[in-house]
């Protein structure tokens, strides 16, 4: 079989070079001195794909890789990426005097400024074309009084002595990473984990253009944009360069160009490339295990999870997998069983579960769920509180999550892969809020506990007076149409969960006797033929609730009787 020739930037013993052995081991290599020539020599089928350095985590974009992707567009695209760690090594001469000149790229030169500074205070720096040229030169010259900052492979393959090992600044010490780009002229097929780059271009400044641009993508399409740069074109003008998460072969992807391109129309959308993403923090969850999995709450959470590209293992009473199955093999495990079961499921689920796992339940009562979950988890098993404050009606796609609440309750033993599982929900345009056990429970109590049991006191107190409720709409009022809405969304769902959250809840005997006192002092002083208490009450609230709520919640609801108009 024919070797692959790509041709890369060198010279060789590079950071692009090694890059490129490891991600194509038997290539057969062709080094170019200038990274356009790389492109140049791509585009001339001189090499099969071409290899350059496109962004690095600490200094960003590459710029001349951007400018040269837009030169050869039509040409050449990105067609993979590959990525590798920076570990710097600073090395010189065997006989070296004196430090006095540092050599490599500049930007090696600013990733290990931190060391520099704390030990070659005055030494001067010295930008090259790479560091593999920088350490070339100063072997091939013997430069007594220089050092080379580069790999440790290659300063001991050109002779030079390692004076230091992981020289990078501290705080970016192991997220100094490199993204390469491979060139090539046909587009590879979705890998489930794409993006696709495309730059826009404008032909005159115009205000609102990006905006016009991220609304097409962000809100119309849903889609997801990773990254933007932007770059001068030499006549005062910029080119935005744009990440958007997906594949051009997806029917959203091509949408979404072609609405830009037809909303932009004084704009040049250039289409640069799909391929595989690899992020440059390396993701810490890529399955989860749904306990529940087959309700219809878990079943909403498996759809999601999948849709949003991981791998998803659910277990319940219509489940073929087993319990062992679906925790064993995950990395979060998920518990969504019904609130007064859950404790007991936690302690089926506790020691099945090893070490770099994340445990979380998504249940409506917190005080007794999480102390089970401290308890029956082994120690290095990370744990985590959810609260999804919607149902499984919202559609579980994603860009369902938009404006909806999901409440977090971190504990003791959360860690990065609790950050990482609370960012999913937040990516896709949910509200995350963070609360203690505690606080959860109390506000619960009046989120659903006590407008569920107003709603049905309601509904019974309205039916025992018009038993035929559509006789009773010739009467009503904007707020009481929206009371009917409310009461018909509360009556559409579980029963049976509903009392159990109410039952469940150590607090919500409290609240609703707190609101029967309430109750209670307005319908005595009625009896003695007085509202001062009803006017008070209200009156008291009011200045409570501000003006500014109370004037935010009357637009909201305005608008919504307006919508119910056209009904």
């Amino acid at each position: 079989m024919k070797r692959m020739k790509i041709g890369y930037l060198g010279p060789q013993g590079t950071y692009t070079e090694r890059a490129l052995e490891c991600w194509m081991p038997d290539a057969q290599k062709k080094p170019f001195t200038h990274l356009e020539a790389v492109f140049a020599a791509t585009a001339s089928k001189d090499v099969d794909l071409g290899f350059v350095p496109l962004e690095n985590s600490i200094e960003g974009p590459v710029t001349q890789t951007f400018d040269c992707l837009l030169k050869y567009a039509g040409q050449l695209r990105i067609v993979d990426t590959a990525m590798l760690a920076i570990e710097h090594a600073l090395g010189a001469l065997p006989q070296r005097s004196a430090i006095t000149r540092i050599f490599s790229k500049d930007t090696a030169l600013a990733q290990c400024s931190e060391y520099l500074l704390a030990n070659f205070p005055q030494a001067g720096l010295v930008p090259m074309q790479s560091t593999a040229k920088a350490i070339e030169v100063i072997s091939s010259q013997q430069l007594f009084d220089a050092a080379a900052i580069g790999m440790e492979s290659t300063l001991v393959k050109y002779g030079l002595q390692v004076v230091a090992r992981n020289i990078g600044n501290k705080e970016n010490e192991r997220s100094n990473k490199t993204r390469f780009a491979v060139l090539g002229s046909q587009t590879q097929p979705a890998s489930g984990n794409d993006v696709t780059t495309i730059v826009l271009y404008p032909h005159r400044d115009r205000i609102g253009l990006l905006e016009d641009a991220v609304n097409i993508i962000s809100r119309k399409y849903q889609i997801n944009m990773c990254s933007i740069h932007s770059r001068p074109d030499g006549r005062g003008l910029f080119r935005f360069y744009l990440d958007l998460e997906g594949h051009i072969s997806q029917e959203g992807v091509q949408g979404c160009i072609a609405n830009i391109k037809e909303r932009l129309a004084d704009t040049d959308v250039v289409f640069l490339g799909s391929y595989r993403h690899i992020p440059f923090n390396e993701k810490r969850i890529s399955s989860i295990g749904i306990v529940g999995g087959t309700g219809k709450m878990g079943g909403w959470l498996a759809r999601f999870f999948e849709s949003v590209g991981y791998g998803v293992r659910t277990c319940g009473k219509d489940s073929e997998k087993s319990l062992e199955e679906a925790v064993c093999g995950s990395d979060v495990v998920i518990v969504n069983v019904p609130v007064e079961k859950t404790v007991e499921v936690v302690q089926q689920v506790g020691p099945r579960l090893h070490k770099g796992q994340l445990l979380v339940d998504n249940t409506g009562v917190k005080s007794s769920v999480v102390p089970a979950m401290l308890a029956v988890a082994p120690p290095d098993v990370e744990i985590l509180s959810v609260h999804t404050m919607f149902g499984p009606n919202t559609p579980p796609t994603n860009a369902s999550l938009l404006g909806e609440n999901v409440i977090s309750i971190h504990t003791v033993r959360s860690g990065k892969m609790a950050d990482e599982f609370e960012a999913i929900f937040h990516k896709y345009g949910a509200n995350i809020t963070q609360a203690t056990v505690e606080q959860h429970d109390s506000r619960m109590t009046i989120a659903q506990n006590l407008e569920h049991v107003c709603s049905v006191a309601y509904a019974a107190t309205l039916l025992s007076i018009v038993p035929q409720v559509e006789k009773l709409l010739p009467f009503a009022t904007p707020n009481l149409r929206r009371t009917l809405l409310t009461m018909g969304r509360i009556h559409a769902g579980d029963q049976q969960l509903y009392g159990v959250m109410l039952k469940e809840n150590p607090r919500a005997l409290d609240t609703l006797q707190y609101y029967q006192g309430v109750l209670e002092q307005i319908i005595d002083w009625l009896k003695k033929g007085d509202s001062c208490m009803f006017e008070s009450i209200m009156s008291s609230n009011a200045q409570k609730l501000g003006k500014a709520f109370i004037e935010k919640q009357c637009n909201a609801s305005n608008a919504i009787q307006e919508l119910l108009k056209k009904e």
